[in-house]
């Protein structure tokens, strides 16, 4: 995955109090996102930020009730990791400084530009992967990097080639669920004829990285991803 497809695996609150400006700039965002909250002051979003599991924060500078620097001090209190880059009209150096203390990943201008957006974008995949916030879970001792398509194996890097990792995403995309072998060779192999050896082996490669028994087979039917014992909720590291 890209960091823009993996930010279409996230979600995000936005923060702005002029109306036009914010109807016109969430219809950009919901593009890009899972999901998009939407407020139109700190505190609403602060309110949005203790309830729902955000990944990433775009809020405006200036607003009433509550403005922008506020809420990311009350975000930072609660949570040190989640992405936090703000929007504004004008650039004053004194909210510089104030956002560099606060660890905010970018300052945007308004009206925002769509390259300073992907970039700013990118920007919070790369904090979030460094965070370790983007590992997906397999066991208790492997997880997966869909950005860096490699494993993290009791905090050692395995490396995955590029059908190892287009199979892992699938299985986890469908985890719990059978993968049919044509699914795997149209996702996986594209204009490749799939043998019955090749994905036996490719299977084998792959159960050595992660442990056999994550992977299930079911004879001329499909693969499946054992589905984990437990999952940790969204945003647990912040209480």
């Amino acid at each position: 995955m890209t960091p823009l497809e993996v930010v279409k695996n996230l979600n995000a609150l936005y923060v702005e109090d002029e109306p036009l400006l914010r109807e016109e700039t969430a219809k950009l965002l919901t593009r890009y996102f899972a999901h998009l909250h939407v407020a139109d002051n700190g505190k609403s979003a602060l309110e949005i930020f203790e309830r729902e599991p955000i990944h990433i924060v775009i809020t405006d500078l200036k607003m009433p009730v509550m403005g922008g620097l506020t809420l990311a001090k009350e975000i930072r209190r609660l949570d040190s990791r989640t992405p936090i880059f703000i929007t504004s009209g004008y650039a004053e150096t004194e909210d510089l400084l104030q956002a560099v203390k606060l660890n905010f990943v970018d300052y945007l201008l308004k009206p925002i530009d769509l390259s300073r957006l992907r970039q700013a974008l990118v920007a919070c995949v790369e904090k979030l992967e460094e965070n370790g916030e983007l590992f997906v879970r397999i066991d208790d001792n492997v997880s997966y990097s869909a950005l860096k398509k490699n494993l993290l194996v009791k905090g050692s890097t395995i490396s995955l080639t590029s059908k190892e990792s287009c199979l892992l995403e699938l299985l986890l995309k469908k985890r719990g669920s059978l993968v049919s072998q044509r699914m795997i060779e149209s996702v996986v192999y594209g204009d490749e004829e799939m043998s019955e050896a090749a994905l036996k082996n490719l299977l084998l490669r792959l159960r050595k990285k992660i442990g056999h028994h994550h992977i299930r087979s079911v004879r001329s039917m499909g693969v499946m991803l054992e589905a984990p014992s437990t999952q940790q909720p969204p945003n647990a590291n912040r209480k």
